[in-house]
């Protein structure tokens, strides 16, 4: 009996924490809900698009959760008092504690599809009211399923021309800075091409090639992209102007005297050894980057509104990818950006250079952030007040350029 006892207590406190986990998460979205129609976020920069990067700051989450919340507040928290929710039926649930916030977002999911817009009026707000009423009994799977069949059914006829199949292929770095790489490739064409060239290309290369087939595979990819980067031309391959791969070899002055390389990095922040460098050197531009006795990249450029190439490498060895802290943009996503204006008669120098991508370049132009360079050469990002009463420097952990 007391084992009993143990058990059932232990599954009515499971049952506890999951109650209060939903009650959080209601009370968190209902918060940023109202946040984002009090005007706050505006009034210090955080506009349109910005609005996520304001939860990034001021609670330290991932941006993606920051928009996944926000999803959720606009489908169920209405911007007045006097207004309905944009999902009068799905907020009905959320509010009694009978969905989460994921199916929530799913169901705005669904009525924010191509289908959805198909809809009038009348049916839209049916299929919203019979999605709500599947919410307490499904799961999130099963909620798309049925979501879509209803979207379908209230839908008009299907069109005679099907759409043109979609090819796909994401990409995410590794923490070495190597790839992985998904795709999909729907197109039959596209398909027949790729697959008859990787077939060719990974045959085995001798009756003891052992290596399995992803891997031969693989390598076939790779010839067809080094093949394209020797073969490319500046309309069509402007980045590297139809060379090899660019390599930033980082060395201390020392090194440099003795002519020696410990290593190398990657024009996107990943390191080789010296033995991959050397190997890499035989078909690659090659930027040498200098560093002084202290690892500090060594500034002699001249001054320029916009920074030329040798500054911006210098740039991209020290910060790596966009230097605002919790981003990861590479750094061919990025701008460099004057710390002190150049029309304030701030320099075009590494002292005076930060990268940051597309989206924080313009954040820091329309918000009170403030960059300062720390007595180790590298950027600190003060946030204002409205993020952090303390503003207390936050900073970008990276890794020293210079290989040990």
């Amino acid at each position: 009996m007391t084992g009993n006892r143990l058990t059932h207590g232990a599954v009515e406190r499971l049952r506890s924490a999951h109650d209060a986990v939903r009650r959080a998460d209601r009370e968190l979205v209902e918060s940023i809900g109202e946040v984002l129609h009090s005007g706050v976020l505006e009034e210090h920069g955080y506009s349109g698009r910005r609005k996520p990067d304001a939860l990034v700051d001021l609670l330290g989450m991932e941006r993606t959760t920051a928009l996944r919340l926000i999803h959720a507040a606009e489908a169920v928290c209405a911007r007045t008092d006097d207004e309905r929710p944009r999902l009068p039926a799905t907020a009905a649930r959320f509010t009694a504690g009978e969905a989460t916030t994921d199916q929530v977002r799913t169901v705005a999911g669904l009525l924010d599809s191509d289908a959805a817009k198909r809809l009038d009026a009348d049916a839209w707000a049916i299929a919203e009211s019979r999605l709500a009423a599947l919410v307490p009994t499904c799961t999130l799977r099963q909620l798309r399923v049925e979501g879509t069949r209803i979207l379908a059914e209230l839908g008009p006829e299907p069109s005679e021309q099907p759409a043109p199949p979609v090819n796909e292929l994401r990409f995410t770095t590794l923490p070495n800075g190597g790839l992985k790489l998904v795709g999909l490739i729907n197109d039959p064409l596209d398909a027949t091409l790729v697959r008859g060239m990787l077939e060719t290309m990974s045959a085995p290369l001798t009756s003891d090639d052992n290596r399995p087939a992803a891997q031969r595979h693989a390598t076939a990819l790779m010839e067809v992209f080094e093949f394209a980067a020797k073969h490319g031309t500046d309309e069509n391959l402007p980045y590297n102007e139809g060379s090899q791969t660019l390599l930033a070899v980082t060395m201390t002055l020392t090194d440099l005297l003795d002519r020696h390389a410990r290593g190398a990095t990657l024009d996107n922040g990943a390191t080789l050894d010296a033995g991959s460098a050397r190997r890499a050197c035989c078909g690659a531009r090659v930027i040498p980057i200098v560093l002084g006795t202290e690892s500090e990249i060594l500034d002699t450029g001249r001054t320029y509104r916009t920074a030329p190439i040798g500054l911006r490498r210098a740039v991209i060895a020290r910060d790596q990818a966009c230097a605002h802290p919790g981003c990861d943009r590479p750094p061919n996503w990025c701008e460099v950006h004057h710390i002190l204006e150049w029309s304030k008669g701030g320099p075009t120098s590494l002292s005076n250079s930060v990268l940051l991508c597309r989206h924080h370049h313009r954040l820091h132009h329309a918000t009170e952030w403030q960059i300062h360079m720390a007595d180790d050469g590298h950027p600190d990002f003060i946030p204002p007040a409205f993020i952090d009463p303390t503003q207390t420097p936050r900073r970008q952990p990276r890794p020293t350029p210079a290989l040990q």
